[in-house]
């Protein structure tokens, strides 16, 4: 797990390690401080853990990472549908931050799972507008 890396590092370096995780929304807060959790229970190690609500993903991480020697950023799949719509959100943490950036590769996997992801979010996000006739 991609969790391991950050741990081997943060031990390596004798450094602290703190999950961050920004959101979009309230609805969002359960399911990452479930994740956060997850990962926590995994570590042989004390890490700080915080959530936080933000209108902007980028400036949140960024405005975390102040006084942070590095960030490490994981592969998420709400990232893929913004990288389409808007750029990628690594590349502005990388040009904006203060501090060094290590972006964790995805495993490869099969497109249908990322392309039904894909379509789910467009459908959370964008009005689908059906034929009345």
């Amino acid at each position: 797990m991609k969790i391991r890396i950050a741990e081997n590092l943060a031990a390596f370096f004798n450094a602290q390690m703190t999950i961050f995780t920004a959101v979009s929304d309230q609805e969002a807060v359960l399911p990452a401080r479930k994740k956060q959790e997850e990962a926590v229970a995994l570590l042989n190690r004390e890490v700080d853990c915080d959530i936080e609500i933000a209108g902007s993903i980028e400036d949140a991480i960024l405005k975390k990472s102040r006084g942070y020697d590095l960030i490490i950023i994981g592969p998420s799949t709400e990232w893929i549908l913004r990288d389409v719509l808007f750029g990628s959100l690594p590349d502005k943490i990388i040009k904006e931050s203060g501090c060094s950036v290590l972006i964790l590769k995805q495993p490869e996997q099969r497109a249908e799972p990322w392309i039904k992801m894909i379509w789910n979010n467009i459908q959370k996000r964008v009005p689908v507008f059906k034929n009345q006739g």
